[in-house]
């Protein structure tokens, strides 16, 4: 209620179900998030965060004692259509507590204003899981017309040092597009060169995306 009437920016809830001050419980602590409606929760997406953490886990200095694990949901879209449910949010919340997960239930519509949100709160590494489409949403430009460095300000945001995007390959019209080979426009491309060659997007194509999963 208090994120859908825009008195605070973002609630969380901690594995227990309880709600927790973001700054403490992000305190100095490494993060790996993802993002979704997880309305519902899909074995996919609990496959792929799994694998992703193994990744994260393995990066120096990154320990699972010192890492929140975040799922994070936006009222943003909803809340434009005035059509949020509360009882179905925390239905949500319940699900993904269970299954270990912090919840941050926010009112942001871009990916970069989530990383700006954990950057006031902990120096720590940040990664996100996402695939394709997710990315692709992130290279929209038109979502970022109301910024005056447009995507370029929206890209330094979401990446500032210590920030990775594993980006996981998404099964489309029966055939698996990766990161390597998904749709970009040209001249955006040496941005996604960039990024990539910088450790900030990192390719998961040893996950098997198919349906069945």
């Amino acid at each position: 209620e208090l994120v859908k009437a825009s008195l605070t920016r973002a609630v969380m809830f901690d594995p227990d179900g309880k709600v927790v001050i973001p700054a403490d419980a992000l305190h100095r602590r490494s993060v790996l998030a993802m993002r979704g409606a997880f309305h519902p929760v899909a074995q996919s997406d609990t496959d792929k965060f799994d694998h992703a953490r193994t990744r994260f886990l393995s990066r120096p200095g990154v320990k699972e004692s010192s890492t929140v694990f975040l799922a994070e949901m936006t009222m943003a879209d909803l809340a434009n259509q005035g059509e949020v449910d509360t009882g179905d949010f925390l239905t949500r919340v319940l699900t993904l507590r269970l299954l270990g997960f912090h919840v941050l239930i926010s009112e942001f519509f871009r990916y970069f204003r989530v990383r700006q949100y954990l950057a006031r709160h902990t120096p720590g590494p940040v990664a996100f899981v996402t695939d394709v489409d997710g990315l692709g949403d992130i290279l929209r430009e038109d979502y970022y017309e109301g910024l005056s460095g447009g995507i370029l300000e929206a890209l330094g945001n979401l990446f500032p040092p210590a920030t990775t995007a594993y980006v996981f390959p998404k099964v489309k019209e029966g055939r698996t597009v990766t990161l390597n080979d998904m749709p970009i426009a040209d001249h955006l491309r040496p941005l996604v060169t960039y990024l990539r060659e910088r450790g900030h997007l990192e390719a998961v194509d040893d996950f098997d995306p198919t349906p069945e999963r």
